[in-house]
């Protein structure tokens, strides 16, 4: 299941954050978007650092700040509700459409029962044109219904699941789902060109390529060297 939305309130967060600068609003912003997306948040401070886009020394100085808004670890109370309410809310719609889907088989069902009782004598014309009006309605519901399904789909970043492997498979440096919100969200805002915007496959392509080699040279730098037989 999908969860591109987030309710975000906004009165309740200006509330809870009114000691946090730019960096701290940017990197809580940054967590909060991959535990909604994923329904957690890792424990081990450098993928942290990576998602909240802060180096390892900002990390260090922000960490008690950030991890104050969370309890057990990096379990937060208000997402856990969002994510709680999305899924029934998502459950609902499914039940309705389930519930129309059967309703619509039955009708139907009636229908061709109805045609298939016509007398010989009449029945050839009213049964070709009960079929035909049947086929028109089944290409219109055809036409209505979506084209696709998209392993990530945000306002303007929509990714197939072949597209959304591929790049899973390219770019191993990063939290995939976690940037492609964040980049959703800065082609949709005043930031990017209408370009930006046209050419968004290619030109976040491009962006999570550069992404991946920041977080290799993080992943790099925060290895241990090795020289002769011990580690320095």
């Amino acid at each position: 299941m999908s969860l591109p939305r987030i309710s975000w309130h906004i009165g309740d967060y200006l509330k809870d954050t009114g000691h946090l600068r730019a960096a701290g609003h940017g990197a809580y912003f940054m967590l909060c978007l991959h535990y909604y997306a994923n329904g957690r948040l890792p424990e081990d401070d450098l993928s942290l650092a990576s998602i909240a886009r802060l180096t390892d020394q900002e990390w260090k100085k922000y960490k008690p700040i950030l991890q104050a808004f969370f309890h057990d670890g990096w379990h937060h109370k208000r997402i856990d509700k969002e994510i709680k309410d999305a899924k029934e809310r998502y459950d609902k719609r499914a039940l309705a459409g389930s519930k129309g889907g059967i309703a619509a088989a039955a009708t139907k069902q009636k229908s061709s029962n109805a045609t298939a009782m016509l007398p010989t004598d009449s029945g050839n014309a009213e049964a070709t044109l009960t079929t035909s009006q049947e086929r028109k309605k089944d290409k219109t519901a055809d036409a209505a219904s979506p084209a696709k399904k998209y392993a990530f789909e945000g306002g303007i970043v929509k990714l197939s699941e072949k597209h959304f492997a591929d790049w899973s498979t390219a770019y191993t440096n990063l939290d995939l789902r976690g940037e492609l919100i964040a980049r959703d969200a800065w082609l949709a805002s005043p930031k990017a060109t209408d370009e930006d915007r046209r050419n968004w496959f290619i030109s976040t392509s491009k962006y999570l390529a550069n992404r991946n080699l920041e977080g290799k040279a993080k992943i790099a730098a925060a290895m241990p060297r090795q020289s002769g037989g011990g580690w320095v």
